[in-house]
Order: structure tokens, then sequence, then C-alpha cells
């Protein structure tokens, strides 16, 4: 009995030490970090767009980024800390076509590999070189915590709230956000202390903000567009800043994906469910429709003409009365007769 007591006790502490610390620093950071730099510069399609555009020492990057952490107390560790690193990464170009979003990672992942006219915060070179990384300071020769992170004391969080920060700044223009209307535990989709609400949307300076309302597959859809809490807030919100916000419920864009990794679930099992939420969407479809009526009425027209000219001619030319060349025209010179060529022939050889 005893025994099952203490056997007990030390899973109760091992569960309630995994709730509050993490993965340790992730192995190899140093060489994961500046070959994710390189990499970002010398391969990435991304690098490639004006907006994106960096040119970088990728070694001072580093160091920058390795000073604001190691050696220190996670606990005391800061925005204030990063910003020598952030200084390095600082553009005052802006994005275009921002993608926001909150709640819907794998979603976010998906959607942006088809839809790649979209930039996400993942897609700047900070968000390139932090993705997926555990990072924390410790006592290690290196000055880093390879063995557990503190989640209490979570050191990346500073990093990513000033990396979301610059990112809403740069926005311009029209942005979306993605958010997930079927969220667990009765969240909103517009949640408190999400990093949309509490650190994007202040920075947003953009003229219209369009929400993708989604719903994940097979999961109940706990708000919408006409009836949600969420859209409350996030219009009071941009109204304040006098951004113009438009809703959409489980858009096109978003269910297709969907479907592409779902083909067999009810949502997706009605090809009517493919349709076009948009304006945009909607006003392209009519263009493509007329397009394709004009060529169709060009084809007819055409088949029509070529039938009433082979017609016209197998009526109106007869076999015989004329030569047909190979120039594919009428010849209106008679046809002689054999004995009439020889004559013809014995004249030319004559003169």
């Amino acid at each position: 009995m005893c025994r099952h007591l203490v056997v007990y006790i030390l899973l109760v502490l091992a569960s309630l030490y995994r709730s509050t610390h993490s993965a340790g620093t992730t192995p190899g950071i140093k060489e994961v970090f500046i070959g994710r730099c390189w990499q970002y510069q010398s391969i990435s399609e991304h690098n490639k767009l004006p907006e994106l555009k960096v040119n970088i020492n990728c070694t001072k990057l580093w160091l920058a980024f390795y000073d604001s952490f190691a050696f220190k107390d996670p606990c005391t560790v800061g925005v204030d800390d990063y910003k020598t690193f952030f200084d390095i990464l600082y553009t005052s170009r802006k994005i275009k076509n921002a993608l926001f979003w909150s709640g819907l990672h794998d979603l976010v992942t998906d959607f942006t590999f088809i839809n790649d006219d979209y930039i996400v915060l993942e897609d700047t070179l900070t968000g390139y070189l932090l993705n997926n990384l555990n990072w924390c300071g410790g006592t290690d020769a290196d000055g880093l915590n390879s063995t557990s992170c503190s989640k209490m004391c979570n050191v990346m969080t500073p990093a990513w709230t000033l990396a979301s920060s610059e990112f809403a700044k740069q926005a311009t223009g029209v942005s979306k956000v993605l958010l997930n209307a079927t969220r667990a535990n009765n969240k909103d989709a517009y949640a408190d202390g999400s990093f949309f609400r509490t650190v994007e949307m202040p920075e947003l300076q953009v003229d219209k903000l369009v929400v993708y309302l989604a719903s994940s597959i097979g999961k109940e859809v706990r708000e919408r567009c006409a009836d949600s809490i969420s859209m409350e807030n996030i219009r009071a919100d941009a109204e304040a800043k006098n951004i113009q916000v438009e809703c959409i419920d489980q858009p096109s864009l978003v269910l297709n994906v969907y479907c592409l990794k779902y083909p067999k679930a009810k949502e997706c099992v009605n090809k009517d469910n493919f349709r076009s939420d948009s304006n945009a969407d909607k006003e392209e479809a009519r263009l493509w429709k007329t397009v394709c009526l004009i060529l169709v009425a060009v084809v007819a027209v055409l088949i029509v003409y070529i039938t009433i000219s082979l017609v016209h001619r197998a009526v109106c030319y007869k076999p015989g009365d004329y030569k047909y060349s190979h120039s594919w025209s009428f010849s209106k010179k008679p046809m002689l007769q054999d004995d009439e060529v020889e004559n013809n022939n014995d004249i030319e050889r004559v003169v």
C-alpha cells in the first residue's frame, strides 16, 4: 500500500513538472540558426519578395540573439533584452497582403503553402529563424539550458511578442486574419490573451481587415459572423482605429484546403461547398464565364461559315466544269480535249 502511494506521488510530481517545463534548448541551435539565416537569404523564395528581402550578417545576428538570454535567469529576460537583435532585423518596408492568425497553426501552414500570395509572420526572416525552436539560458558552459526550459518564465514569449508587434506595424492596405470558430473549452475566436488581440491588433494601421472565421472539419461551429461575440469585439477594436471590417464564414479558400486533406469529410462530399465567397472571387468567376461564352460563340460562327462555304462549293461547282489547281483555287480556263492538247503542243514546238 505504501509503495503504491509513493509511486502515485512521484507520478503526480512528474506530471506537475511537465506542466511547468518544456524541453530544453534545441540541440545545435547555433548551427540551426545560422544555417536558416543563410538559407533564407540564398535559397528561400520569400527573400525574393521586395517587402521581405534582407541582407544580414548571420553570425552577427546570432550573437545578438544569443546575448539576449544566454547565462540569464529566464525570469529576468524581457522585451528589452531582445532589443539589439530586433534592431538588426528592423525594416521600414510595408507588407500589402499580410495574414494574421490565432488558434489555427496547422491550417495556416497548409493554407499559405497553397495560397502563397499571403504573407505570415513565419515567412519573414524573424519567423523563419525562430519557428519551432526552443531556447532558454542556464548554467551550462555554453550559457544554455539543454535539459528543460521553464514555462512559467518563458524567455521565448518576449521574442515572439516583439516579432508579432513589428509584423503588425509593417502591414498596410488590406490584411486578413484567420480565426478559429471551433475552439475548445468555450474559448472565443478572438481570444483574450492571444497574440493577435493583445499584440498585433493594437499595432495595426491598415485600411481594411478581412476576418476568415474558419471552422475545423468535424467540430461544432461555435461562432459565426452574424452572431459572434468575437466579431463584436473585433469591430469595436478596429473601428477605434478607423479600420473597416469584413467577415466571411468558412471561406472557400479555407474549405478547399481542408477538403484536400480530408476529402471524405461530410463538409467536403457536397461539391457545392466549393463556392466563391468574396466579391472578388464572384467577379472573377463572372469574367471567365463571359470569356467562355464569347469563345463558344466565335467557334459556332466559324463552324457555320465553313459549313455554308462547303455546301455552296458543292452546289455551284459541278465536277468536270473547272480544273482544280494545286493552289486550292479554281481555274477559269476550260479543260481541253486530248486531241486539242496534242495540237497545241505541236504549235508550241513549231514556234
